[in-house]
C-alpha cells in the first residue's frame, strides 16, 4: 500500500512529490499501492448509464476478478505479454458493461484506466518487464492519479460485485464505508466558518478517508483503516508528541496533518479501536486548538467503527 505513504511534516501539501508516473509502479515492484479508445465498444445494454440490472453485471463477472487484481498481481513481471492481453480484455469488459449505479464513478474510473493503459500498449512490442515499464511511463498528472486511485476503485467495484452476485473475492468491507457520513457537519463548525463538502476517498485494502478544506487553508482529514496498514504506511517513523487518555482509550498526537499522499503543518490524533485505527488531522494555524480538535474528532469517529 505504498500509495498511502505520507510525506514529511513540512508546511504545505506535498501530494505527488517526485513519485514516478508509471502505471506499473506497483505491479513491477510487487508492492500494493494505490484513460478512451478510438471507437468505444458498443454497450451491451440499452439501459440508461448507471442503471445496469444486477443480472447483467453478474453475467459479465467471469474473469473480472483478474481485472481488478491486475496491479496487485505478479503478472507484469512473470508474463508481460499476458499482462498486455489481460489489460485488453479488461478494457473491453468495462467499456461494454453499463456501470451499476451504486459504484458508477469507480466503474467509470476503472474503464478509463484500462482504456488508457490498453491504448498505451497498442503497437508496442512487449517481451520483457522493462518493455512494459517503458510503455506505461506517463507524464501527465491525470494518468498518475488514475494509477494511484486504482486500488480504491477496484475495491469498491469488487465489494459491490461480491455482495450483489453472492461470490467471494476476498474483499473485507472497510470499517466505515463513507467516512464523510461519520461526522455531523456541526462537529466541524469550530474549524470552518462555512463547512465545505467532504470528499470521500477510498484507497483500497480497507482504507477510507474524508477530506475537508476551505479557501483559507483550514483542513480536516479523517482516515480509517486496518491498524497494521495505517500504522505501517502513515505513522511508521513518526514519534508522538503527546498521549491523551479519553474514555478509556489512548489517543496519540503527532506533529503535522498526516494522511494518504498529504502532509502539512497541523496536528494528527490516532487511536486504535477493535482492529482498526482512526486518524483525524486538523490544520488551522493554532497548534493548541488543532490538537484538541483532532483528538475530539478521532474520538467521535471511533464510535462509528464497526
Amino acid at each position: 500500500m505504498a500509495s498511502l505513504t505520507a510525506c514529511g511534516g513540512e508546511d504545505g501539501t506535498t501530494e505527488n512529490g517526485d513519485t514516478e508516473n508509471s502505471a506499473t509502479q506497483d505491479a513491477t515492484t510487487g508492492e500494493d499501492s494505490t484513460p478512451v479508445a478510438d471507437g468505444e465498444p458498443e454497450s451491451a445494454t440499452s439501459s440508461p448509464a448507471g442503471q445496469a440490472p444486477d443480472d447483467e453485471v453478474c453475467a459479465a463477472l467471469e474473469g473480472i476478478e483478474d481485472d481488478l487484481a491486475i496491479l496487485q498481481s505478479d503478472l507484469s513481471t512473470d508474463d508481460p505479454q499476458a499482462f498486455v492481453a489481460q489489460v485488453s480484455v479488461a478494457a473491453e469488459r468495462f467499456a461494454a458493461t453499463e456501470p451499476p449505479a451504486p459504484v458508477a464513478p469507480s466503474w467509470e474510473a476503472l474503464a478509463d484506466f484500462f482504456t488508457m493503459t490498453d491504448e498505451a500498449l497498442q503497437g508496442v512490442e512487449i517481451t520483457t518487464e522493462d518493455d512494459l515499464t517503458e510503455a506505461l511511463r506517463f507524464d501527465d498528472e491525470q494518468a498518475f492519479a488514475m494509477v494511484i486511485q486504482f486500488p480504491g476503485h477496484a475495491e469498491a467495484v469488487g465489494a459491490y460485485l461480491q455482495e450483489t452476485c453472492d461470490i467471494d473475492l476476498g474483499i473485507v468491507p472497510p470499517a466505515i464505508a463513507d467516512v464523510c457520513d461519520a461526522l455531523d457537519p456541526a462537529h466541524l463548525g469550530s474549524v470552518f466558518d462555512a463547512v465545505p463538502a467532504g470528499e470521500n476517498r477510498r484507497w483500497g485494502h480497507g482504507v477510507v478517508e474524508c477530506f475537508w478544506a476551505d479557501e483559507s487553508g483550514n483542513e480536516v482529514g479523517v482516515v480509517v483503516g486496518p491498524t497494521e496498514a495505517l500504522r505501517r504506511d502513515l505513522l511508521d517513523g513518526q514519534d508522538p508528541v503527546d498521549h491523551v487518555e479519553t474514555g478509556g482509550s489512548t489517543v496519540e498526537v503527532y506533529d503535522g496533518a498526516l494522511g494518504p499522499l498529504r502532509s502539512a503543518a497541523g496536528r494528527t490524533a490516532a487511536t486504535d479501536v477493535k482492529e482498526s485505527t482512526v486518524m483525524a488531522s486538523v490544520r488551522t494555524g493554532d497548534a493548541t486548538a488543532e490538537q484538541l480538535k483532532a483528538i475530539a474528532l478521532a474520538d467521535l469517529v471511533s464510535l462509528e467503527v464497526e
